[in-house]
């Protein structure tokens, strides 16, 4: 009886070993990876680069080992690798989208304002306001 409660204890725990092959969760790999790839492509210099994603692995309390490690493990099999390159790109994109909708509403934003301070001039005969001090 004890033996096979033993037994059952360690293939319990090879299981959930065997099936937590990846110690840092898809998703907060995804994250980390699109915000590391996002330093690389933005910070020109590499030791600010260096810095920044150190910061990145501190967020994630993860460490560049463990990172590298997670990275080579996700690229062993094709299709984790190419969901992980989709769900990065999505997120980058959906980033993108919200970053257009922002600037164009402050584009707007400055036509109208340009508008209402023809408007002005126009009522007042005066240039008072000068509109390339309000951008």
């Amino acid at each position: 009886m004890k033996n096979r409660i033993i037994i059952s204890l360690l293939i319990s725990v090879g299981l959930i070993t065997a099936c937590s092959e990846y110690e840092i969760d898809k998703e907060m790999f995804i994250d980390a990876y699109k915000e590391v790839l996002t330093v690389r492509e933005l910070v020109s210099d590499s030791a600010e680069a260096n810095k920044a994603i150190e910061s990145i692995y501190l967020k994630y309390e993860i460490t560049e080992d463990l990172f590298k490690t997670e990275f080579f493990r996700y690229a062993e099999t094709e299709e984790d690798f190419i969901e992980i390159i989709d769900s990065v790109r999505n997120r980058v994109m959906r980033e993108l989208e919200v970053f257009e909708i922002s600037r164009d509403s402050l584009k707007i934003d400055s036509e109208i304002a340009d508008s209402m301070i023809n408007i002005h001039n126009s009522l007042t005969g005066k240039n008072s306001v000068n509109a390339s001090k309000l951008k």
